[in-house]
């Protein structure tokens, strides 16, 4: 897990993870302890983004080549949930 750049004290995963939650608006990550405010840097941003919609268009245009909307909408909500819930660990911030 991510630590703050000022105090060194990690993060907690529930509060990194709702700095990117939130209709996609990339708040800050305030720490608990010294309250420095942390931006997620916006090459996090945009690997987040591309790993959550280029990925999976291009996964269903050339994998999945039988059109099936259910079977599709499912992978691709599993697909999102699961980026989600690794994108605390694989964010950058800076101050």
């Amino acid at each position: 897990m991510k630590k703050c750049l000022n105090c060194k004290k990690e993060f907690k995963y529930t509060q990194v993870l709702r700095s990117v939650l939130p209709r996609f608006k990339w708040q800050l990550v305030s720490c608990n302890d010294c309250g420095k405010g942390h931006k997620i840097t916006f090459s996090s941003r945009s690997v987040v983004s591309i790993l959550i919609t280029a990925f999976p268009i291009l996964l269903v245009q050339y994998v999945f080549q039988e059109p099936s909307f259910f079977r599709d909408l499912l992978w691709f909500s599993a697909w999102v949930i699961t980026i989600l819930a690794i994108s605390p660990y694989i964010i950058k911030y800076k101050e």
